[in-house]
């Protein structure tokens, strides 16, 4: 119990943290913070159901470990750190 605590104390900490990092970004940059700003809030609510003993939370545990592994068989099967590659933009040639 003690160590669901902490970790929710340090979702809200990093939540707080990404609202910040929401209100000092630039345009090209509020999406990407925001979405990762609202994964802490989501990571604080798992947290909260889990020290609460909810009846649901081991329900939840349950989705949430489906989401997380299909979530990785996509990222696999898909190659995704293949889009994190920088590339130099392609120059024409309109000889």
């Amino acid at each position: 119990m003690r160590s669901g605590l902490v970790d929710e104390f340090a979702s809200m900490v990093a939540f707080a943290g990404g609202v910040m990092n929401i209100v000092n970004a630039g345009d090209d940059r509020l999406m990407a913070e925001g979405w990762r700003t609202l994964g802490y809030l989501v990571f604080a609510a798992i947290f909260a159901f889990a020290i609460g003993a909810v009846p649901e939370a081991q329900v939840a545990s349950v989705v949430d470990l489906g989401l997380v592994v299909t979530t990785v068989a996509a990222y696999v099967l898909c190659k995704g750190w293949l889009s994190w590659r920088v590339t130099a933009p392609a120059v024409a040639d309109y000889r």
